[in-house]
């Protein structure tokens, strides 16, 4: 079951379809290996694939066989205490990688969630009884705002960090070639 949770996250992460996400014998380019950043103290496996889907990388599965286990795990102990460990990883990638999206879907599920504030006060001063409306708009709106407009510029600013520290591995990368 953890395996399956954590196959069905990192699918969702990387925007594709991974069959199994942990287990798998792994093969990367020696490009891709110099820079891809992994940052995960816990694991690197989710991790290199969300980036390097993520960062328009062709990750392709092999299919493979294997015996099904008996008894219990030597790798992993606990389930949960492995999902509580691995998943702040998870998210942590998915915000560096996809930053715009991610803060991006956040305000617009708290702007929808401000839209029916914003209805009924402007409701209530186009029928008359301005200060209900006030009492309404001035507290969704000094809320909203400052909330969305935060959450984009973090948003923003978080994609320029990880654009321009993927610029510098590459300017890295080009400089080790050249000098060899």
């Amino acid at each position: 079951m953890g395996n399956r949770l954590a196959t069905f996250l990192t699918s969702k992460l990387a925007g594709q379809r991974i069959s199994d996400a942990q287990s798998g014998f792994r093969a990367i380019h020696r490009d891709l290996a110099q820079r891809l950043v992994v940052e995960s103290k816990k694991t690197y496996v989710q991790e290199t694939l969300i980036r390097s889907i993520r960062q328009s990388y062709k990750v392709v599965e092999v299919p493979i066989r294997f015996r099904k286990r008996e008894g219990k795990s030597r790798l992993i102990s606990s389930i949960w205490r492995y999902a509580f460990q691995v998943f702040p990883d998870l998210i942590l990638t998915y915000v560096q990688v996809a930053s715009l999206r991610f803060f991006g879907i956040i305000s617009m599920l708290l702007l929808a969630a401000g839209i029916p504030f914003l209805s009924a006060g402007i409701i209530f001063m186009l029928s008359g009884n301005i200060g209900r409306g006030l009492s309404l708009l001035i507290p969704s709106i000094t809320i909203l705002a400052p909330t969305i407009s935060s959450l984009m510029s973090a948003g923003l600013i978080i994609d320029y960090i990880h654009k321009l520290r993927m610029w510098r591995l590459e300017k890295e990368a080009l400089k080790k070639d050249n000098s060899q």
